[in-house]
């Protein structure tokens, strides 16, 4: 995958996930767990320990 898709991958879902996030309605209903897990997740990515997608889909490279 091209640095060009992946940075577009991460921009529509940054998109996705601020509309869901601003909606009162919907976030009201997010648990304590959900949000501490994506926070967990977003400072795993900034330090670079993430694993690419495909490891999981089993996907070749």
């Amino acid at each position: 995958m091209t640095t060009a898709i992946k940075k577009e991958i991460q921009k529509e879902v940054n998109v996705a996930l601020r509309e869901v996030l601003s909606d009162p309605e919907v976030s009201a209903e997010l648990s304590t767990l959900f949000i501490q897990r994506l926070k967990t997740s977003i400072r795993s990515t900034k330090a670079g320990r993430t694993r690419d997608l495909r490891s999981y889909l089993k996907l070749k490279k």
